[in-house]
């Protein structure tokens, strides 16, 4: 049964017609029943359309149902200079969304936002550590006590063979050969295809280096690729 989410108070982001107004709850109820999404993501829809609703109406004279592709474009132009790409890319895709659901209630015939590009957002690298780093974070773990030598263990291990965090908690002890000095590792599917994963949850793995990095003066923020990087020799 799904809860009813309280509207969120448009009008706290400038007057907006009441046919805006409805048309924005509406819509709001729309992915609610549809996609069952949480109040803050309702609310972010609303507020999104709510800022285009009472824009349209200051400086276009205009409302949501008859903007035009050109007013979508001018607005979104205004936004652009003190927004990241990803704030605007997630704008973009209220409206996107909000239109079609008007094209297909057949509120207007055409969709404004169908020539609309999302703008590019510039690459991320991960943060890598220097392989100086990777040894002293190496060497942090107190080996002389039980969990210091697990710490060791893991750490060595994801550093020598650049396993992703989750194939190190699913490895089983017989694909470790300690004599052979290798180890043998492969996925097992399930019957839909995807990745079953037992032992320590990720979360808890990456804790444990974020546990010994202040020793050795690591300060990077530690990803799945900070190690594989480094490991990779």
């Amino acid at each position: 049964m799904t809860r009813p989410v309280p509207a969120t108070s448009i009008a706290a982001v400038g007057p907006v017609s009441p046919a805006d107004h409805a048309l924005i709850e509406r819509f709001g109820d729309a992915l609610l029943l549809e996609d069952g999404l949480s109040r803050n993501t309702l609310d972010a829809y609303r507020r999104d359309l709510g800022l285009l609703a009472a824009w349209l109406l200051r400086d276009r004279a205009s409302s949501l149902a008859s903007a035009t592709e050109a007013d979508l474009r001018a607005y979104i132009a205004l936004r652009h200079p003190g927004s990241k790409a990803t704030s605007g890319n997630r704008r973009l895709s209220t409206y996107r969304r909000f239109y079609r659901m008007l094209a297909r209630e057949r509120i207007r015939p055409d969709d404004p936002t169908l020539t609309l590009r999302a703008a590019r957002a510039p690459a991320r690298f991960p943060t890598t550590l220097s392989e100086s780093q990777v040894e002293a974070l190496l060497a942090a773990p107190d080996a002389s006590t039980a969990l210091g030598l697990r710490d060791r263990a893991m750490l060595e291990t994801l550093y020598a063979t650049g396993l992703r965090v989750s194939e190190l908690v699913g490895l089983p002890t017989v694909s470790v050969g300690l004599n052979e000095g290798v180890c043998a590792w492969s996925a097992r599917a399930t019957r839909n295809g995807s990745y079953r994963w037992e032992g320590r949850p990720r979360a808890g793995s990456w804790r444990i280096c974020a546990r010994h990095a202040p020793s050795c003066s690591v300060r990077a923020h530690a990803t799945r690729c900070s190690s594989r990087s480094a490991g990779a020799r």
